[in-house]
């Protein structure tokens, strides 16, 4: 598999924040990311699946990664404000509980939301 590139990640956000809205259906996005990209199947998914969820207070299923988790709460930040990436943030928590759970705790769920909200508690 390839790796996960910013064009990638980019394209999952924008891509997740039109699933999240009803603008498209996620097998439209999925292939469109996969068609641009080159992006796995599957992988672009996940991703905007994550999109959806940490902008709809959903459950991620699916690991994506710490550099993408960090990029899409800055994006919902800047796009949606702060109760948005305070809702964000609450997505976060909830997968790093749940990988607890499952014995393969993903940390960077915990510290990224954290850091961000930090950033509010200092005035950001």
């Amino acid at each position: 598999m390839a790796a996960m590139t910013n064009e990638m990640i980019a394209a999952c956000y924008r891509g997740g924040v039109m699933v999240w809205s009803g603008e498209a259906p996620l097998h439209r996005e999925r292939d469109r990311i996969v068609s641009n990209t080159g992006m796995n199947q599957a992988s672009a998914a996940y991703y905007l699946s994550a999109v959806d969820a940490l902008l709809s207070n959903g459950d991620i299923h699916k690991d994506i990664n710490k550099t993408a988790v960090n990029t899409y709460l800055t994006k919902i930040e800047e796009d949606y404000g702060k109760e948005a990436l305070v809702i964000a943030a609450s997505v976060c928590f909830r997968r790093f509980e749940e990988t607890k759970k499952l014995g393969n705790t993903c940390y960077y769920y915990k510290h990224l939301a954290e850091e961000h909200l930090g950033g509010l508690e200092n005035g950001e």
